[in-house]
């Protein structure tokens, strides 16, 4: 990796995706001195069985800034709406173009393409949408148009399922301020355990060692490394 200090924007669908798919390498980052913004794209009203879905919303995105300010990042969100994150949506693409200019990320982290909640894949989408139009002064936002152009990296799905990675992260030294920004998550640890019969915490550990024994190191999470034209210098490597 450069020894420049780098500017990550990693941008998740929903509060606690991106503790649950890159924190360690988040975490990584951090240490080492770069600069991190952690955002969310939608209002995440859904979640719980007890909230009203405004309390839900402000719950879920007080525990992820508590959860950024742990490794000392930037928190910020969007505001999509719940399962309608749209890459056609002419207004989220100006706002996601806007979030990439206003924070002019060296490296861009997000989901996969192939993940398994529409939300996921559509804000994937989304990101990718932006690259030809992110050095384009014409397509106008509140920021000035990029002058050169991020990596972009997509990180690993919920369960690892669809996704071959291209690169892995050694997060052995890091899984345990991933588990202490999850536990921040107090509102869906236990409704993710009645929702899908799921112990995330365990979840986070057991995919861990999954992607760390094929990384040859006791923890790692996996990346792919996005090919697509506009999209950084593909001989740089840009991860931890």
């Amino acid at each position: 990796m450069t020894d420049k200090k780098l500017r990550i924007l990693a941008l998740g669908a929903h509060a606690d995706d991106l503790e649950l798919q890159c924190a360690g390498t988040l975490a990584r980052w951090a240490k080492d001195g770069h600069h991190l913004v952690m955002a969310t794209a939608t209002w995440c009203k859904f979640g719980s069985y007890e909230l009203s879905l405004d309390e839900c919303s402000r719950l879920r995105h007080a525990e992820a800034a508590e959860s950024a300010a742990l490794i000392g990042a930037e928190y910020r969100a969007l505001m999509f709406p719940d399962d309608g994150v749209n890459p056609f949506d002419p207004a989220q693409q100006r706002q996601v173009t806007e979030l990439i200019r206003q924070t002019r990320p060296d490296v861009i982290i997000t989901h996969a393409p192939t993940d398994y909640h529409t939300d996921h894949g559509n804000l994937s989408e989304l990101v990718k949408w932006s690259g030809p139009v992110l050095g384009v002064p014409q397509y106008e936002t509140g920021s000035p148009a990029l002058d050169y152009n991020p990596a972009l990296y997509f990180m690993d799905t919920l369960n690892g399922r669809y996704f071959e990675p291209t690169a892995y992260v050694d997060i052995t030294t890091t899984l345990e301020i991933k588990l202490d920004m999850m536990r921040c998550f107090r509102s869906q640890i236990g409704f993710l355990k009645q929702y899908f019969n799921l112990d995330v915490l365990e979840q986070i550990e057991t995919t861990a060692r999954y992607r760390g024994l094929q990384a040859g190191v006791r923890y790692a999470e996996a990346f792919q490394r996005y090919g697509g034209a506009g999209w950084g210098n593909l001989t740089r490597h840009c991860l931890p």
